[in-house]
């Protein structure tokens, strides 16, 4: 019991810390651990980098708003359809591992940024179109799904164990008792 009650205090703690995370980095305060990695891939500039003179694109404009914030996209043949891909890659310190997992929340969830939405897909294909909404909300219901099924796991497991204990117990202490009690009357 003492496991179990463990592993609920971490799965909440550890959706509670990412939580917070998230929040103190939404509001301005400088993110920790695995929302500050996160935050890495997303540096000031990319919004004004990508699909610019710095590094254009290889996207059809026809996927994106003929106004507003697309009126100066660059787009090229030999373009980038990634940010990795521009020659001078703004991300080339953060680890591709965390690279993919955005690509694949991007392409997943059609959005784009942790905390708000971003003029472009970054991590998966620009040609996707205009992402529709910011990651932080998915990636946290993801994860509180994902903690709670396995949580539900080792709750399940848990007491399955813990009746195969209780019964292995009353089998030993008073099946045994029985069994004898019957066996000592036949042969009398």
């Amino acid at each position: 019991m003492v496991i179990l009650r463990k592993a609920k205090v971490d799965c909440i703690l550890i959706l509670a810390n990412i939580k917070d995370d998230f929040d103190a980095y939404c509001s301005g305060e400088r993110a920790s651990n695995f929302i500050g990695r996160l935050s890495r891939a997303y540096p000031e500039n990319l919004d004004t980098f990508f699909c610019s003179n710095a590094c254009p694109c290889r996207a059809d404009k026809g996927n994106f708003p003929t106004a507003g914030d697309y009126d100066h996209m660059k787009v090229h043949e030999d373009g980038a359809s990634m940010v990795v891909d521009c020659p001078r890659n703004p991300v080339r310190d953060v680890k591709k591992v965390i690279l993919s997992f955005i690509g694949w929340m991007e392409e997943r969830w059609q959005c784009s940024g942790l905390c708000t939405v971003q003029k472009y897909y970054y991590y998966s294909d620009v040609n996707n179109g205009q992402p529709i909404r910011a990651c932080k909300e998915n990636m946290l219901d993801y994860i509180n799904r994902w903690y709670m099924g396995t949580y539900a796991l080792v709750i399940i497991s848990a007491v399955i164990i813990f009746l195969g204990s209780i019964s292995s117990l009353f089998y030993i202490c008073c099946g045994g008792e029985r069994k004898d009690e019957k066996y000592a009357r036949v042969e009398r």
